[in-house]
């Protein structure tokens, strides 16, 4: 399963862009073309999406755009096109409204009707309340954090405690939308070391999961 591409931006256009990856280019559809810059090197969470007429690879800036366009294509009525434009005033605003109820302004954008926007609150609301209580706790313990300022982005603080209860339940819950079984799951959090990045312990748990012997032959 792939999650994520590294490569350097060598050209882009008004709704996609081209990255390449030791040699081989990849056209991702993006949310804001101008949020990426020719020439740069990225790193680009990516989601592959297929039906029985085309495969189109969608590129996002972060792991938690990618779960919310994930999220917002399994309710009927929203394609990828639907996704992307809802995405276009931030991630943080679409699972705001999400999280607090709020059809009516989901409703006002391009393509989602009232019938569809209830329905996104009644699948995901409790999930997203759940995932902006982990990222304000994570606010308020990182402000208070002795190495605030001082350690890079996907530091490990060093200790013997398992991951932090609320970090662990994001993290399964992330992993239940990638499609891993509960076994694999356990494994993983029982595994990693503390750390309150998700975007990081879902990598980890992924290299994990797919270097253990006994889930290699597993779907």
């Amino acid at each position: 399963m792939e999650i994520y591409i590294t490569g350097k931006i060598v050209s882009k256009n008004k709704n996609y862009i081209i990255l390449d990856n030791n040699g081989v280019g990849h056209l991702l559809y993006v949310v804001n073309t101008d949020n990426f810059i020719k020439g740069e090197n990225r790193k680009i969470y990516i989601y592959h999406w297929e039906n029985d007429f085309q495969r189109t690879t969608y590129g996002f800036e972060n792991f938690r755009e990618r779960i919310l366009f994930e999220d917002l294509t399994t309710i009927s009525g929203i394609g990828p096109k639907t996704a992307l434009v809802f995405l276009t005033e931030g991630w943080e605003k679409g699972i705001n409204y999400i999280a607090e109820g709020d059809w009516e302004e989901i409703s006002k954008y391009p393509y989602i009707s009232q019938k569809i926007a209830r329905q996104i609150v009644f699948e995901f609301q409790n999930k997203y309340k759940k995932i902006l209580l982990n990222l304000k706790t994570k606010d308020e313990k990182n402000e208070n954090s002795p190495f605030k300022g001082e350690i890079g982005e996907y530091s490990t603080f060093e200790s013997t405690v398992k991951l932090d209860k609320k970090v662990a339940n994001e993290l399964e819950d992330t992993l239940k939308i990638l499609g891993f079984k509960k076994k694999q799951i356990d494994y993983a959090i029982s595994s990693l070391e503390p750390n309150d990045n998700l975007e990081f312990l879902v990598e980890e748990a992924i290299k994990l999961i797919s270097n253990a012997r006994e889930f290699r032959n597993q779907a």
